[in-house]
């Protein structure tokens, strides 16, 4: 019984990077705002995407890809060198059984 009981507390007071966890399943997609610019947040023109992810689990299955997900590597991956705009996806299921955070650029 005490083992079960410390399952639970891990699977509902793990710690995720995720943007918000979900119980069962969670998809959020958000959008980074500059007050001045407003969703353009550099020069560049939205003419390639980038994506960088890093899945997790509180299985020990972490940083699978990479340690984080950066805007760095995201553009690098994609040659962009000039952002325009970033994003941010996230996906959880059961909590904190299994997640991926991503950081995709958009830029020339």
């Amino acid at each position: 019984m005490t083992f079960l009981f410390q399952i639970i507390l891990l699977v509902l007071m793990g710690c995720t990077t995720t943007i918000s966890p979900g119980f069962i399943y969670n998809q959020t997609e958000e959008h980074v705002y500059d007050r001045s610019r407003g969703s353009q947040l550099g020069s560049g023109r939205i003419l390639k995407i980038g994506e960088d992810c890093v899945y997790g689990s509180i299985l020990g299955i972490s940083g699978l890809v990479s340690d984080s997900a950066s805007v760095e590597i995201a553009s690098y991956n994609a040659g962009i060198t000039k952002i325009g705009s970033i994003d941010y996806k996230s996906i959880s299921i059961l909590g904190h059984i299994f997640f991926r955070h991503c950081v995709v650029v958009f830029g020339e």
